[in-house]
């Protein structure tokens, strides 16, 4: 299963590291990805849960699942820009 975080911060953290929890509980195979809009290093504790980093929107790929867990005020443009890129959507509440 492919999925891609917009958005590492405590609360996409948290949910990166309780995916990585299920995959091993459950058998499964994740491959996750991070869009990231900045270069800011992660902590080394995200980065071994992460794949791979992508910086541009044209190096994205169609993903099982997008976890939209950037800043409320970026979830809008997100989905807009994204949602031809996914089957399912996983958007951190508020939405808007």
């Amino acid at each position: 299963m492919k999925i891609c975080f917009f958005g590492l911060g405590s609360i996409g953290s948290r949910h990166l590291r309780n995916l990585r929890h299920i995959e091993k509980l459950d058998n499964y195979n994740f491959e996750i990805h991070a869009f990231r809009s900045s270069r800011k290093k992660l902590s080394s504790e995200v980065a071994k849960l992460i794949d791979k980093e992508i910086y541009k929107e044209n190096e994205l790929e169609f993903y099982d699942i997008i976890f939209v867990t950037n800043p409320t005020y970026k979830h809008f443009e997100t989905i807009k820009k994204n949602i031809s890129r996914t089957k399912h959507m996983f958007i951190e509440k508020p939405i808007f």
